[in-house]
């Protein structure tokens, strides 16, 4: 019996020993660095937000409650539909933070996330699902203050047309520029693209593809956020400069209804110009009014216009060796309601002379400037003729003897003043019966 109770002690020994000795493993922290790791506890709260300005979602969430530590966390996506399986987007190890922003993501696309907190390699349950939709861009304002000047150095080659803008003020961010511009001189007539999407938010482009000397560029700029297209700015006209361009052409109007045309000569000397005009609320087309000058002077008088008259002009250049400049840029001019009239001669008045003779006199004392009188006439109550053309300038007392009359009619005559290609008036009559 003795050995038999010695040996069931033994026996017994090894099993309470071993017995003991798993307590102790669990419980020790030494020896649990060596089993398996708890998992930490369910994520909660998990929200996500999608900004409509820069795209990306937002994710924040609450740590677990309950189970091992959190050492960091597995961010899982899925695009419902296209994709039929969570993937893991990023695990956040070493750092317990509950915040991310998924910048992957594309516009108008549906996501679903869940997450999972992480103790080393073991991870907890994930959360509750949530989905959002990330939506398009909100459009930015439109550029405002465009203005194109010609850039350049020294080297004509190297210039180019430097187009200067300001951002928009309002709407969604911008991220790029989208470049138009339009020749209307090269027949042109909707805008081309000259660069779709800049992006940058560099508010300067040169157009480098100008390289058209005296040509007509017209540029509109639209602001982008990403691909979404925002505001689009005014436009703004450029004329690249030419050797025979003519420039800074001014027009104006004076009371007479005459138009004064004034401009710069083109840096190449010329032996005349062509001018254009147009009335456009009659006209479709520039049509030619001096085919070419024959002058190098930079002044031109319109006399042969229509009083309360919108008109454009255009001057280009003429070279003695068939050569032409560019048209110039369009200057526009609206002559006065009611032309100030050159007004009637002064006391007229008239004599017979003698046989075959009558002499009209006439005085004129308005400032408009004399290059002559016409004359006209007409016989025993019949219809008036044109009978002379006088040229002077002489305003008191010009005369003009009529040897062209017959014994017992009756003549009138009446007098005009000529300015120019202007013609003024009928005088007062003056009757004379012929002796």
């Amino acid at each position: 019996m003795l050995r038999t109770r010695v040996w069931i002690v033994i026996l017994a020994l090894p099993v309470a020993v071993t017995t003991l000795v798993g307590l102790m493993v669990v419980s020790s922290p030494a020896q649990a660095q060596s089993g398996q790791k708890l998992k930490p506890g369910k994520v909660t709260g998990l929200r996500a937000v999608a900004s409509a300005s820069d795209g990306a979602v937002s994710l924040s969430w609450d740590a677990p409650a309950a189970g091992a530590p959190v050492t960091g966390y597995r961010i899982l996506r899925r695009i419902p539909g296209s994709e039929r399986r969570l993937s893991a987007l990023i695990d956040i190890s070493g750092r317990a933070d509950t915040r991310h922003t998924d910048t992957t993501v594309q516009r108008r696309t549906e996501y679903i996330y869940r997450v999972q907190a992480l103790n080393g390699e073991v991870a907890g349950e994930m959360s509750a699902r949530v989905k959002v939709r990330v939506p398009r861009p909100l459009k930015p304002g439109k550029p405002t203050g465009l203005v194109a000047t010609w850039y350049g150095e020294s080297d004509p080659q190297s210039h180019l047309v430097r187009l200067v803008w300001r951002a928009p003020t309002d709407g969604g961010r911008v991220t790029g520029y989208r470049i138009f511009r339009r020749a209307p001189d090269l027949g042109e007539r909707q805008f081309v693209i000259q660069n779709k999407n800049t992006r940058k938010t560099e508010t300067i482009f040169d157009d480098v593809h100008s390289m058209r000397y005296g040509t007509r560029f017209i540029y509109r700029i639209q602001s982008l956020n990403g691909e979404e297209p925002g505001g689009m700015s005014e436009p703004v006209e450029f004329t690249t400069p030419s050797l025979l361009t003519v420039r800074n052409l001014a027009a104006s109007a004076a009371p007479d209804g005459t138009v004064t045309l004034t401009w710069d000569a083109p840096a190449r000397s010329v032996t005349g110009y062509r001018i254009w005009r147009r009335a456009p609320d009659s006209e479709a087309r520039l049509s030619i009014l001096v085919s070419n000058t024959k002058s190098a002077s930079t002044t031109h008088n319109d006399r042969t216009t229509q009083s309360g008259t919108k008109y454009i002009y255009r001057v280009q250049a003429l070279k003695g060796d068939g050569r032409e400049g560019a048209i110039s840029r369009p200057v526009r001019v609206t002559t006065a309601a009611v032309f100030e009239k050159l007004g009637r001669v002064s006391s007229p008045d008239g004599h017979d002379a003698g046989p075959g003779l009558n002499i009209i006199a006439w005085d004129y004392y308005l400032d408009f400037k004399v290059s002559g009188y016409r004359i006209l006439r007409s016989e025993s109550g019949g219809d008036a003729v044109v009978l002379a053309v006088m040229r002077t300038t002489r305003k008191l007392g010009p005369t003009y003897s009529d040897r062209n009359v017959r014994s017992g009619i009756t003549y009138t005559y009446w007098v005009q003043v000529i300015s120019g290609d202007r013609i003024g008036p009928k005088s007062e009559p003056i009757t004379i019966i012929a002796e």
